[in-house]
């Protein structure tokens, strides 16, 4: 500034009283200004002529024209050495330069702040502190001289502060266009100065000078600051380009995000004396990034959360972007997937692939957005998994489909699933209709094999005729066989389980089946020596292990080894799982192997359903596996068969381990000798009473003990059984059928019969034994039971075992 003493400035022009009491105007004093306000020209240069002292004239010719010429000569000719800076309005430039070349000093842009009027003002000052005339012995042709060159100077410097005027706004509009600032450091004395962007971008006010280094370190955030002066420091040694963000509070409190960049200027011994640089607001910049990084850990845990392998399909360059899930879900790694289409559809299931290639053509030239279809896609080890793929189709103004993203779920442990239940429900379906036909054939067999035995002892005389009857008879116990085998598919065989040393049965089973199997077959035992006991009805195990045995042999076509292993397990889940429930426990495993010709997997889900075979026509029944699964399952076990076209087959029985420590045991079938096989049995004159529903059997049954010498009451069913206990306290066995209708089963009464007659004798016959029986496979303790279809021979012993209880 010059001087200490305050500048007394003359404003002139309209409303310059007004604009004089205006806070902007009035922060002039800070340039140690004076302001006098007069509105007329005239008024103006009356007060000059009066002798008041003015260092500077404002002249507003804001809305002149040529008269605002001739008030600017008016008030040079009253003062001509007082510097006077004309204000137009922002589209009057013109007016301003000829103001300057009438010998204004220089002209301002109405609008511009107090601080640029006051540094205008202050160097107007200062350049017109220099006499205008020389001294009275000048010749006149020295002063006009001086005065022709004094003009031309003003007029130069009048350019000149122009063009630097309008460089100037331009960079204001610039910085204000571009949300910039720019700034200067002197690296010496700290000293800073800042443009009016930076001003603004800082939200603070040109008038609050930060002057210092240290005080624009005050603006920025406290956790942002060491980064800043880190830096700076580098940069003024190594004379680098400054880069860092930063972030900065406002006076009102908003936190902004700015960008600095600044580079360095030396002095003549190349040492960095000065900082250049810029400033720009990347606020938006700094929350779009934040917002794209949420966006992508958002995409990124739903990726990791969800089940989908992920896909972006564009389908104009023909290029698809692949998630994570594809590594996870199908196993492949990046160095496997490839951004084609083609290497989507060459790993499409061959029977799949027409299908679903004209699925998503039809939906991309149709006008559909979602698309959706499952189909089996090949994995990295080979395996096809049944995926689910959806899809959604972008497209463009007129249609046209450009872009479609979707995900694919992998439904293999979910088909298989399903499929486990369907085939558990098929088994159980097949199972339960099994029984029922066994059942039904079983009152039928009675009749006929019964009806048969009786015919050959009555055809004695007539050889013949007894031919006859005993093909009936033969053919009635063939057909009894077969449904036997049915009952123990159907879990619906009377079991004994007990103790079992499966070593030692397999053991002594070792003879038989090399007798059995002929002698190309070899027979390997590899036994367990820690196996523990199975519970087990041990001749039925017999019954599995010889049909394994025989399975075995004929696919090795009768030469081969056949490997019989045992071995303990405690088992979680069975490894597969396609044999249906399981109980979790301990077991003893029984595997039987072969290298005979396998199975494919087609084959290994129908193995153990009745009257299945691989076997040529009239070379097997198909009853096999059938009664082996019948027989595992109903003694709480399981079974497992692993097998392989052109390697073998192994089959695997689970059984429940024994931990009672009840002694082993060890028993055969049924020897000729039992006395089950006795032709005749003697009988007695007790009375019985007979309850059958299927009025075949009932009467066969009646004819049958009678003839045994035993007197009969009979009943259809439990209620008319129960009126008849009522009527005849001297009977001596109920004799009935388990399942039988009208709401009350053979176990409803033998309960209300027993609530009568405690002492009563019980036999009961059945076509197969239901849960009324039979708990968790094993015949509950006391009870007997003549399984249907039944002889003579069988009737007359066990209703004497029967009558002899008690």
């Amino acid at each position: 500034m010059t001087g200490q003493l305050t500048n007394q400035i003359l404003w002139v022009g309209e409303n310059s009283s007004a604009l004089g009491r205006d806070r902007a105007v009035s922060e002039l004093a800070i340039f140690k200004l004076a302001i006098v306000a007069i509105d007329e020209v005239d008024a103006a240069l009356a007060y000059l002529a009066a002798g008041h002292r003015v260092d500077g004239i404002l002249l507003d010719l804001a809305g002149s024209a040529t008269a605002g010429l001739a008030q600017l000569e008016a008030l040079q000719a009253k003062a001509p050495d007082v510097p006077v800076i004309v204000l137009v309005e922002p589209d009057q430039a013109d007016l301003g330069l000829e103001s300057v070349w009438s010998g204004a000093e220089d002209y301002l842009v109405w609008g511009q702040t107090a601080a640029e009027i006051g540094r205008a003002l202050d160097c107007a000052l200062a350049r017109r502190r220099r006499p205008r005339s020389g001294s009275k012995t000048e010749a006149a042709g020295d002063i006009g001289e001086r005065v022709q060159l004094d003009a031309e100077r003003r007029q130069n410097e009048a350019r000149l502060t122009t063009r630097i005027r309008q460089q100037a706004t331009l960079l204001t509009s610039a910085e204000c266009i571009g949300n910039m600032g720019s700034w200067a450091l002197d690296l010496n004395t700290k000293h800073l100065v800042w443009s009016a962007g930076t001003y603004r971008l800082f939200g603070l006010r040109p008038e609050d000078p930060i002057e210092s280094f240290e005080r624009f370190i005050e603006r920025v955030l406290p956790e942002d600051r060491p980064q800043l002066l880190r830096n700076h420091v580098e940069v003024s040694t190594l004379s680098e380009i400054l880069e860092v963000n930063y972030r900065i509070r406002r006076p009102d409190g908003e936190i902004r995000w700015l960008s600095d960049r600044g580079n360095i200027e030396v002095d003549g011994e190349g040492q960095p004396c000065r900082q250049l640089g810029t400033v720009i607001d990347v606020t938006a910049q700094k929350t779009a990034e934040a917002t794209l990084r949420a966006s992508e850990e958002r995409f990124r845990l739903i990726l990791e959360a969800t089940n989908d392998a992920i896909w972006d399909w564009d389908l104009i360059a023909d290029v698809t972007w692949r998630g994570e899930g594809y590594k996870t879900l199908i196993g492949y790694g990046d160095e496997d997937i490839e951004a084609s289409y083609d290497w989507w559809r060459s790993r499409l299931h061959p029977d799949d692939r027409q299908r679903l290639l004209a699925s998503i053509q039809t939906a991309l030239e149709g006008d559909a957005t979602r698309w959706t279809d499952e189909y089996r896609f090949r994995c990295r080890d080979g395996r096809y998994a049944y995926i689910m793929d959806r899809g959604y189709v972008i497209r463009n103004d007129q249609g046209q489909a450009i872009r479609m993203i979707g995900g694919m779920l992998n439904l293999t442990e979910q088909k298989n699933l399903e499929a486990q239940l369907l085939q558990s429900q098929k088994m159980e379906a097949i199972g339960q209709l099994t029984g029922g036909v066994a059942h039904d054939f079983n009152n039928l067999l009675t009749v006929i094999l019964g009806n048969a035995e009786l015919l050959v002892e009555l055809l004695d005389t007539q050889p013949q005729l007894r031919s006859l009857a005993a093909m009936i008879s033969g053919a009635a116990q063939r057909g009894a066989d077969l449904t036997q085998r049915l009952l123990v598919f159907a879990r619906r065989q009377t079991l004994d389980p007990k103790p079992v040393d499966v070593n030692q049965l397999i053991d002594r089973m070792d003879a038989m089946l090399h007798r059995t199997l002929g002698e190309q077959v070899e027979v390997r035992c590899h036994y367990d020596a820690y196996l523990g006991f199975a519970l087990v009805d041990a001749s039925q195990l017999e019954n599995a292990l010889l049909n394994l045995c025989l399975n075995a042999r004929d696919a090795m076509g009768g030469v081969g080894c056949l490997t019989l292993t045992t071995a303990q397990t405690c088992t979680i889940s069975p490894s597969d799982k396609s044999q249906g429930d399981f109980s979790p426990g301990d077991y003893v495993v029984i595997a039987v192997s072969d290298h005979g010709v396998g199975m494919g997997p087609e084959l290994l889900s129908q193995v153990f359903e009745p009257f299945f075979t691989t076997k040529a026509k009239g070379k097997g029944t198909g009853l096999g596996l059938s009664m082996v699964y019948g027989f595992v399952r109903q003694s709480n076990g399981y079974v497992t068969i692993d097998s392989e076209l052109g390697v073998g087959t192994t089959v695997r029985l689970y059984l429940p381990r024994c931990h009672d420590g009840s002694r082993p045991a060890l028993e055969g079938r049924h020897s000729p000798e039992s006395p089950l096989w006795v032709d005749a049995y003697s009988g007695g004159s007790e009375l019985i009473l007979l309850v059958e529903d299927n009025a075949l059997v009932r009467d066969y049954a009646q004819q049958q003990l009678e003839s045994l010498g035993y007197r009969v009451l009979v009943a259809e069913n439990g209620p008319a059984a129960l009126e008849l206990l009522h009527q005849w306290p001297e009977i001596d066995l109920l004799f009935t059928d388990v399942i039988m209708p009208g709401g009350m089963t053979g176990r409803d009464l033998v309960a209300a019969a027993y609530r009568l007659r405690p002492q009563l004798r019980v036999l009961y016959t059945s076509g197969y034994t239901e849960n009324a029986l039979v708990n968790q496979g094993a015949q509950e303790f006391g009870i007997l039971l003549l399984a249907k279809p039944y002889q003579r021979a069988e009737l007359a012993y066990h209703v004497r075992q029967a009558l002899a209880k008690g």
